[in-house]
């Protein structure tokens, strides 16, 4: 095995902001509002967040970093001061990348050309706009505050201020929405020229306001066969701009992909720091992941204890096929036999020729890729490999 070499690699890092001007309807994230006294919340998050910073520090030492991803939340409620100190505290610890790849998810209705320029002077050079609908009763829906003229001045204010970089965020299956209404809508965004887009069907989380609605027969999805019909026509509108999808959910411009999700994607090392965020080694061993809580006072008082939990031969597997297959580039098995010494291939091969002549997944050669049709069911596809492998083969059954 060769997990010393890999252990030296670079890695992302991963920073939850949990405050929000509201709390959209349909979101399972860990969030909160902001109060009238922002110091008061803000203050001892971000003390949490430094003391999480150094301790993990001090274990990750000597790797760089080559992402950087703040999500929440609104980590656009962050000052530029805010997160320029932030950033000081984890170069303490690490060195960034020559070209790293630094995201900040963005609220238009947070958003200022001074705030914009001061995010460009810490050294953020992606904005990821949370734009969710370009249609007003979407927006209501969904529980956006933003109106559409908003959204499109938030956009307007990054490129003005010398953001290069500028993904948007939109969900569709809404409801009430039609198929003809999301080409519309997606249409419309797309002349703004922006340079990746992720899109996503509406999932229904448990304890939403949302999903309760629905529940109660108060609001309608669309159709199975209509929001197929919406991933559909997302395909063949973003191909036409000349947007290619690289991921299920996610399309851009050549060479704008998102670098941060598509290492995680591709099974690299990743430290999320804030309350309710997520890690993942691949090594020592089987790898291992850490969560901490979703719980500001629990994770204030400790922000440093969560632990990491070691995995097991299934979750390498099912993992790496979950993720690596949600790619368009595909996934190979060679990082997991050389990394766990696991004999993967061949079995694969074997078990995955049912989904070929389904349709599901081409012919393998060095890597296993989705057809179109597969896309659609990556999860019945990625269950189906894992059950044969448990039924003709000893790898997934025996931890080392």
């Amino acid at each position: 095995m060769k997990q010393a070499n890999h252990a030296r690699e670079g890695f992302g890092l991963y920073i939850h902001v949990p405050y929000c001007l509201q709390r959209c309807s349909y979101c399972d994230f860990f969030t909160m509002p902001l109060g009238e006294n922002r110091s008061d919340q803000f203050s001892p998050y971000l003390r949490a967040l430094h003391q999480e910073i150094i301790a993990l520090g001090k274990e990750w030492l000597d790797r760089p970093i080559r992402t950087v991803f703040l999500g929440g939340g609104t980590p656009s409620l962050l000052t530029p001061k805010e997160l320029g100190e932030v950033f000081d505290c984890v170069r303490q610890y690490w060195e960034f990348v020559d070209d790293a790849e630094i995201t900040i998810e963005i609220n238009p209705d947070t958003m200022t050309p001074e705030k914009a320029q001061g995010y460009l002077d810490v050294g953020v050079n992606r904005a990821s706009m949370g734009v969710q609908s370009l249609n007003p009763e979407g927006l209501k829906l969904l529980g956006r505050f933003h109106s559409v003229d908003r959204a499109k001045r938030c956009y307007e204010t990054l490129r003005d201020a010398g953001f290069s970089n500028v993904s948007c965020d939109m969900i569709y299956g809404w409801p009430g929405q039609t198929v003809e209404g999301w080409s519309q809508e997606l249409t419309e965004l797309l002349t703004w020229g922006t340079d990746h887009l992720s899109l996503y069907e509406l999932i229904l989380e448990r304890g939403t306001p949302m999903t309760r609605a629905v529940n109660k027969g108060e609001l309608v999805l669309p159709s199975e066969e209509e929001s197929l019909e919406m991933f559909r026509v997302t395909r063949s509108i973003t191909q036409d701009v000349g947007m290619q999808w690289y991921e299920i959910s996610n399309y851009a411009q050549p060479g704008r992909e998102s670098r941060h999700n598509v290492d995680n994607w591709r099974g690299s090392d990743y430290l999320g720091v804030g309350p309710g965020a997520h890690s993942f080694r691949a090594l020592p061993e089987l790898g291992a992941r850490r969560a901490n809580p979703r719980n500001m006072p629990k994770y204030l008082e400790q922000p440093t204890a969560s632990p990491w939990n070691n995995r097991s031969r299934e979750e390498v597997v099912t993992e790496a096929m979950m993720f690596g297959l949600r790619l368009r580039e595909g996934w190979t098995p060679q990082l997991v036999e050389q990394l766990y010494g696991m004999e993967l291939y061949e079995p694969l091969v074997e078990a995955s020729q049912p989904l070929v002549e389904d349709g599901l997944l081409l012919e393998p050669s060095d890597r296993f890729q989705l057809t179109e049709r597969g896309a659609e069911v990556l999860d019945e596809v990625v269950g189906f490999l894992v059950s044969a492998l448990e039924s003709t083969s000893s790898i997934l059954q025996v931890d080392i």
